[in-house]
Parts: structure tokens; sequence; C-alpha cells
């Protein structure tokens, strides 16, 4: 009852004296003071609202509310126990712009980073994922590490805004800003200690919500809400509702942007980081009116004015108080009634007061302690006030339920995990021994497929990890024969109906698909996407033109597998033999990431192509592995023989006489004039000054070295020679092709030319050309090597003097007999493509990079060998391109020239063209010895002809028809030069020599 009276009293107070203050007040003062609480009141309804985006109605919004009261109540306790005076109508005054410009952006932060994580989904609807399930509480700390030092950075900064403003020195300011640092202080431990162990719990809360219902309901549209959000609505109710809302959402969301300056896009971090500088600048610009004393609300005239008119009490006034005696109206009243009115003298004595004190004895004063005494008094006291006896009650209550709420849903799920298992082990058990087998060797060639055959949980998963579909059905054959063994083929199959069957396909992957018209809303909804559609649905949108299929890794974001997985259904289904979708063409464990964007486009997979080491070959006193990838036989181990011998006489010497990467655009001109004017400028010491500084402003790398122009008509061709770094260079140096030609045709100089195209064939890039040959491209080198008389007898089973003049005759006179340009050489293009697919340089430069002359010639009198190989255009980089895919980036780690030099740029991809060079001469070497030993054919037969793996043609009734009657030996006679019945063995070696 007397709470009661109390809190009647204070709000009877309250109301009187806000009556007075607003009578007292102006009218702009109070106009003022009522936007603010609005507003105020408006960032409330914000916070539900962006709530409600993480699917919490009301609880996440109250939890964050209770936070915020949590720390202001901790910060008036601690300004009263560090004497800070807090004015309430300075409080009320000043609270509600502490609101708005504060806010509550740090807790939707870290609430929305808690549930867009993708490991929120509960371990078991995970399980086909790479990545293991996290507990709720390891979930929120990966949270906090993704915008944890954010949230604390902000906070941080405020604080030390208002510090500055506690240091003033205005009254009424100070104390405010003190108040308001210490409500930030409190409400940053209350976000990482109170706020964050409620979102755990909250982690758990949605986990259970999801357990239990899945096996409740087998809808699709169940599925897709609990999978969302436990509370969320279905796929059809959001599709309703977006209908409803586009009509007023532009005018909702002005209206509260205005007010909150809120942003509704998907990616709200960047939008908070707009709004908390603009924020900031509010803070800021609050403090600075005030130190200013500028303007303030509710008063006549400043803060300052009131403080000064209205001080608070300083000193301790002394009183002089008048306390009545106790004992002198009764005694007046005794003498009066009981002596007579005569004048008598009375004498009254007055003895002192005796007080009684009980005190405790010794021994009981002993089991006490005085602070634990104080402490009990203390919590007593609080326990007994009849508010807060309520409130604990109802804590305690809240706590109990949600305790047992908890325990009963792990409870539940562990329950039906158990079951389901059981279910399965029953199923497995009664299959026969050949269908056991079958289905674990299904289980350990496709990637973990469910070996009881059991159904899946049935669910949908925001993003689901790709995983390859089944293309082979294990049959058992052979026991039809006495005597045989049985084996295990794989045949293909083809489903009744066409889906995507893998083993990260869930049941809800396989039901049926929902409405065109409702795909393609949920594509473009304002809460959903691709995400949340089956890949038979996707498909089905891009068999009808609402999605593009170049735009699938764009449309599912992140999961890139799936992207992959669903294009190669779409061409296999569209194609005329539809096997690509169950082929043995890989796309598994890929990063996708890596090459999208970069390396290929419409990606169905990748092609493994074994990878051999030659060698080590010693080039320039250090020893290389040589990383070769390749699908011809012998020709990595005849690269080892090379390497041998190269490494038994000292090694390969290596020097590079150039280096320039070139680019040749063709520029037309009006007339002939003015073309060779531009030539002549061009070849001038002032003109290649200009081009080359407005080359090479474009990158830090690129540098112009030559310029060499050529007239056709009234066409100039010029071919600019550019040092590019550890990066092959081609995009470098079409973009400062680009800049050079944009100053030669402005006003200043040849305003009439005409860029007809940046690659006019003058570079010359992956074709034939003399140009290459003669002047260079890339990485021109020139490798030597000595090789002695015995080494070439033991190792190589042949004479200086045979290989000499096989060299003369095949790379030499052979070469310029068909007319070859670069092609004096035996096989160089074998040994580099093969280094080029290895280390991610671009096999279509082996056209031009293949230029190579062989030369050799007896030394020493005879005994020993000179070889060098002169490759002018080598074209390769360490960074860029091909070279950051995972495969091809180890094998230039292994090289150890991988990215960019540290110290030199350019270093790192001028040693891959050394190696280039020194691989293709032990090439060179290994191959002419076995020509010139005549051990060629015998070494591909042996090494690149295997007849187990070589499937038997099947021969059809047209080429099994004679077309003459004779034997079949004549015929075959007939086809050489032998004449008939003999049999031409040029023909024969020919077919046989399979040289490249």
């Amino acid at each position: 009852m007397r709470s009661i009276r109390w809190i009647a009293y204070a709000t009877r107070a309250f109301i009187i004296r806000f009556w007075l203050l607003t009578r007292n007040a102006k009218s702009a003062d109070i106009f003022i003071m009522l936007i603010a609480y609005s507003v105020m009141h408006l960032t409330f309804i914000n916070l539900f609202r962006n709530m409600r985006k993480l699917r919490s109605k009301v609880w996440l919004g109250l939890v964050t509310l209770l936070s915020s009261i949590f720390a202001f109540i901790l910060a008036l306790i601690t300004a009263h126990a560090f004497h800070i005076r807090i004015n309430p109508i300075l409080l009320s005054e000043a609270l509600p712009f502490l609101v708005i410009t504060i806010g509550f952006d740090k807790p939707y932060i870290l609430a929305h980073a808690l549930f867009t994580n993708p490991n929120l989904s509960p371990p078991h609807l995970r399980r086909h994922l790479p990545k293991p399930a996290l507990r709720a509480r390891d979930v929120v700390v990966e949270s906090i590490e993704r915008v944890g030092v954010r949230i604390f950075r902000d906070y941080v900064i405020e604080m030390t805004v208002l510090g500055l403003g506690a240091m003033s020195g205005v009254n009424g300011l100070t104390e405010f800003c003190q108040l308001a640092a210490l409500i930030l202080g409190f409400d940053c431990l209350l976000l990482f200690g109170f706020y964050v162990s409620i979102l755990t719990v909250f982690v758990e809360l949605h986990r259970i919500q999801i357990n239990r219902q899945l096996y409740r309901t087998d809808s699709t549209t169940e599925l897709s809400k609990l999978l969302d959000d436990g509370n969320s609505p279905s796929v059809e109710t959001v599709t309703d509702q977006l209908a409803q809302k586009e009509s007023i959402r532009s005018v909702r969301n002005k209206l509260f942007n205005l007010f909150t300056a809120n942003d509704d896009s998907n990616t709200p971090s960047t939008a908070v980081v707009g709004t908390s500088r603009v924020k900031l600048i509010l803070i800021c610009l609050f403090l600075s009116l005030h130190v200013l004393n500028l303007c303030t609300t509710l008063t006549a005239n400043t803060a300052f004015t009131r403080y000064t008119s209205h001080p608070f009490p300083t000193t301790t006034a002394t009183a002089a108080l008048k306390m009545p005696n106790p004992y002198k109206l009764p005694l007046q009243q005794l003498v009066t009634e009981s002596l007579p009115t005569s004048e008598v003298d009375l004498t009254v004595s007055i003895l002192p007061v005796v007080q009684l004190a009980v005190m405790p004895s010794r021994l009981s004063i002993s089991k006490f302690n005085p602070s634990d005494n104080e402490f009990m008094s203390s919590w007593t006291a609080f326990v007994g006030d009849p508010v807060m006896s309520k409130w604990i009650v109802l804590a305690l209550g809240i706590s109990v339920l949600l305790n047992a709420y908890l325990l009963k849903g792990i409870a539940t799920s562990s329950l039906d995990e158990a079951r389901r298992f059981e279910d399965q082990d029953e199923a497995f058990a009664s299959l026969t021994p050949a269908e056991r087998a079958a289905r674990i060797l299904l289980a350990s060639t496709s990637g973990g497929i469910n070996v009881y055959g059991g159904e899946r949980i049935k669910g949908r998963k925001p993003r689901r990890s790709s995983v390859l579909g089944l293309s082979m059905t294990p049959t058992l054959k052979g026991f039809g024969a006495a005597g045989s063994k049985p084996t295990i083929s794989f045949t293909p199959f083809s489903p009744i109906t066409p889906s995507i069957f893998s083993p990260s396909a869930t049941e809800f992957d396989r039901l049926p698909n929902r409405p065109l018209e409702e795909c393609e809303k949920i594509l473009k909804g304002f809460e959903t996407g691709a995400e949340n559609l089956t890949d038979e649905e996707l498909i089905e949108l891009v068999q009808n033109g609402k999605l593009a299929a170049y735009a699938l890794e764009k449309a599912l974001k992140k999961d890139l597998v799936r992207a992959v997985r669903i294009r190669r259904a779409l061409i296999s289904r569209a194609s005329s033999t539809k096997t690509l979708e169950s082929s043995q063409l890989p796309y598994l464990h890929y990063d996708y990431s890596l090459v999208m964007g970069q390396c290929c486009e419409n990606v169905v997979g990748y092609t493994p192509i074994p990878i051999g080491i030659a060698g080590p070959l010693r080039i320039d006193g250090k020893a290389f592995p040589i990383p070769m990838a390749t699908t011809e036989g012998a020709l990595v181990a005849s690269t080892s023989r090379g390497c041998k011998a190269l490494n038994a006489s000292g090694g390969v010497t290596t020097v590079i006489t150039a280096d320039a990467m070139t680019r040749g655009p063709a520029l037309e001109f009006p007339s002939l004039k003015e073309a060779c004017q531009a030539k002549e400028w061009i070849d001038s010491i002032e003109g290649s000054r200009k081009l080359k500084e407005a080359f090479d402003s474009t990158s830090r790398f690129a540098r112009l070295v030559s310029l060499k122009a050529a007239l056709a008509g009234r066409t100039l061709f010029v071919r600019f020679g550019t040092q590019t770094g550890d990066a092959m260079g081609m995009n470098m140096i079409s973009k400062g092709t680009e800049k050079a030609l944009a100053l030669m045709g402005s006003e200043e100089f040849f305003p009439m030319m005409r860029v007809i195209s940046l690659s006019g064939n003058y570079c010359t890039d992956k074709k034939p050309s003399a140009m290459n040959w003669i002047e260079g491209r890339g990485k021109s080198v020139v490798s030597e090597a000595i090789v002695k008389g015995e080494v070439m007898e033991k190792v190589l089973k042949t004479t200086v003097q045979e290989i000499v003049k096989l060299n003369v005759t095949k790379n030499l006179v052979g070469s310029s007999m068909a007319g070859s340009i670069g092609g004096m050489n035996a096989h160089a293009s074998n040994i580099l493509t093969a280094i080029y697919l290895a280390t991610g340089q671009d096999p279509a430069q082996n056209v031009e990079s293949s230029n190579c002359m062989t030369l050799m010639e007896p030394i020493n009198n005879g005994r020993d060998l000179l070889i060098t190989c002169t490759m002018p255009s080598i074209e390769v980089g360490t960074i860029g391109g091909g070279t950051i895919l995972a495969p091809q980036g180890a094998m230039l780690e292994m090289l150890g020239i991988k990215g960019s030099h540290s110290t030199t740029p350019g270093d790192n991809a001028r040693m891959l063209a050394r190696i280039v060079c020194g691989s293709v001469m032990a090439g060179e070497l290994s191959l002419m010895s076995a020509l010139a030993a005549g051990h060629l054919v015998k070494s591909h037969m042996a090494h690149n002809r295997s007849v187990t793996n070589t499937p038997t043609m099947m021969r059809s009734p047209a080429m099994s028809r004679t077309n003459t009657g004779l034997p079949l030996n004549a015929r075959i006679g007939g086809i050489g030069t032998g004449g008939i019945g003999k049999p031409s063995k040029l023909r024969i070696e020919n077919e046989t020599t399979h040289e490249k």
C-alpha cells in the first residue's frame, strides 16, 4: 500500500513539475522537444522493424531494449557513486537526442552477422557440406569475429567525442556527457556479455524449431518456412505479401528513412556505416551548440543561465531549530489538575532516560563477519521490496521454462536421429549381399551417398554444397558361365523424369516443381532469391528464358559448384547425346571463384591432365625439377634422359637477349602524306618520348622499350615493345597502347587519325610470323651445353658424328625444304606446351613460343658435342592468367618462382623462360639421339602403345566389304611404293613413329 502511495505521489509531482516547465517555456522549445520524443519512439519502432528482417518479430527487439535499459540503470548508479550530479530536467531534455543519435545500430549489426552466418542451420542438415557444423556458441563467436572490431571502434569513437564534451566545463553539458559516456560504456559491456548470451540461446531455439518441424510435415511450403526461420511465413504467403507491399513500400520507406536514416538494402553494413557517420556528426554538432552556449530547450535563455540562477547547493547551511520540550505540556496539565490555586512553590525533578540494549554474547558475535552481516541485511531489504521481489520471481520462472524447453528440444532431436538410423540399419540388413556390395561401392566412388537407401532429411538448405551426380549403376555379370568370376561393370542410367540426383539433393529437391510464375517471383523476391529454388526449378527458369545460363553464378552468389552442376544439366538435356549430366567429367573439389571472370566462362567442370616431373636439370648452376602436363607417353621419360646427359656434362648455360612483349595496332590516316608524317613523328626522339610518357603512366611495371612503325598505303602499323615485369603482359600492354594512341590522336598531333584495330596482327600473337622470329617477342633466350663423348655413347647410345649429321639433315635442310619459319628443331613444341599447361601459361601461345633453332657441332677434335637452342619469342608469366589456379600455382611454387619477384620485378618470369629453353634442349638431345640410334619406334611401342587400354574398333558393314578381289596383303602392298604383294616399309614406319 505504501509503494502505491509513493508511486502516485511521484507521478503527481512529475506531472506538476512538467506542467510548470511547459507553461514557462517558449512554444518553439515545446515543439522541438515534441519532435525529439516522436523521433525517439520512431527509433524504437525502427528497431523492431529491422529485427523483423532477421525474422524475429518481438523478442530480439525486446532483448535489445532490455540491454540498453540495463546500461542506463547501471550508468545512473555509477554516476551516483562518483558524485556526478544529474538534473532530472536536463536528463529528460537530452535523453531523446542521445537515443536518436546513438540508436541501436550495433546490436542490429551483430544480430545480422549471426543470422546470415551459413553455419546457423542444424548440424545434421549440414553433413553433406565439406565444412563441419559448429556449435551454437562457436557460430556466435565466428559472427563476433566478423563485425566485433568495427562495433568496438564505433563505441570508442563516440565515447571519445562525449569525453571531449565532458571536458568543456559548461554546466549541465559536462554532467550529461559524463552520463552518456557511462551509458555507452555499459552498453558495450552488455552487448558483448548479456546480449551475446541471449543470441546464443536464439541459435539453439532456431535449430530446435527446425528439428521439430522437419518431422511434422512434408509439404514444400512448411519446409521452405522452417528452413528460413521457425516463425517466418511460407513461400505462398511471402508471394502474396510481396504483391501487397510493393505498392506502399516506396512511400513507407521514404517516410521512415527521413527520420531513422535507415536503408532497406540487402547489405546493411554499407548503410550502417553511412548512418553511423551521420550520427557522429549530430553528436559533434550537439556538443558544439552547447559548448558555444548558442541554444538549449525548455529554458528562458540558456543552460548556463539556468544553472547560474538556480545553482546546486555547494555548502551545508546551519539552521537554528527550536525543539519543543516533550515534558512541558504534560507537567503543566498535571499541576493544574492536582494542586490548589493557591500560590505554592512546586519543585519537579526529572531523572534522565534510562536506555536498555540487549547485547549478543561474544560467541554469537564471532560466528558472523560484519561484512557478511551487512550483505545479508542489504539482500534482505532488496528482496523484501515489493517491486523487486516480483521481478525476481518472474525472471526465475522464465529461466526454468527456457531450460526445460531447451532440454526437451535436444532430447527430441536426439531421439529422432536414433530412430532414423535404426530404420536405415534395418533396411540395409534386409538387402541381398549383391545389393549391399553395390551400394557400398557406390558410396565409395560417388562422394558419400547414403548406402542405406533411406530417405534423407526433408528440408531445404539456404546454401547447398553441390556434389557429383550418380552417373553409373553397378550391375553384376559373369554368373552365367561356369567357373567364371563375377565382375562388376558400370552402365549409364537415365532417370524417367529428368532430375539432378546427387548426394546433396534433399527430398525437397525431388518434389514436383512449383508453377513457373511463382518461381519467377521467388527469384526476384524482396527477401528470397535463387537460393530458395530447387535445381529443377532453376533449370525450368533458364529453359523458359527467365534466367540466363551464364548468370547462374551471379544468381546463386557464392554457391558456384551448384551453378556448375545446373549448367551441366542444361547443356546435357539440350544436346543430342544427353550424356554430359551423367558423364565422368569431374566438377567437384575445385575453387571456381578463381576461374570466374578470369580463366573461363560457362564452366561445366575441369579436365585433369597427368603431370610428370622430368629431371632435375641443372640450369645456370641450379637444379630445377621440370613439371610437364601431357598425355603423350615417353615424352617425360625422354626429357629426363636428356636432363641426365646434360647434368653429367655440367648442365646448361642460358642468356636472355631481349625482354619485350609487343602489341601492333593498325592506324588509318586521310592521306599517305599524313601517314608518313605520323611515321616520322614516331621515329623521332620527341615523338617516341611523348608516347613513352603516356604509355608508362598506365602501370607501375609496364615500360615502353621499343617502337617500330611500318606503312602499308594509308595504314600505319606500330609495334609497341614493352617490359611487363613478371606478368605475361598482354592486358597491361593493351592498356598502355590505348593511352599512347589517345595522345597521338589528340588535337595537338594527328586529330584525323583513326584506330582501325588495337591489334593489327603486327604483334604477332598466336600466329606463325617471321616478325617474331626476327625481332623477337616476350623473352628471347639462348641456351648452350657441351655433352661429352662418353656420355653420348653410354647414356644416349649414339656418337657425336651421327647426331651432328642428323641435325643438319633433319632440322636444317628438312625444315628449309618444308618452308618452315622458326621450325628448325625436332619437337620443341612438345616440351614447351607440356610446361605451359603445368604452370598455367596460355597454351595457344605455343605457336610463336615454339620458335626454336637447334644447332649441333663437334668440338675438341670431334670427341664432344656442342649444342645450342635459340628461342627468340618465349611468352611466359608467373602472375595473372592461369597462374592463379591452385594446381598451376603449386608447380610454380615448386620451382620457386610463383608470383612477383620480391626485389627485381620480372626475374621470376625470366627464370621460367630459362627453364623452358633448357628443358627444350634436353628434349631435343634425347629425341635426336633416339632417331640417330633407331630407338624411337621401339620406345614408343613400349611406352605409348598400351594395348590393354585401347578399345576395339567395331567395323561397319561398309568397311568390311572388299572392293577388289585381291588378297589383303596385295591391297596393302598396292598402297605403298613396293608394288602389289609387297608391303611398304616406309608407310608402316611413318604410322608407328608418332613423332610430334
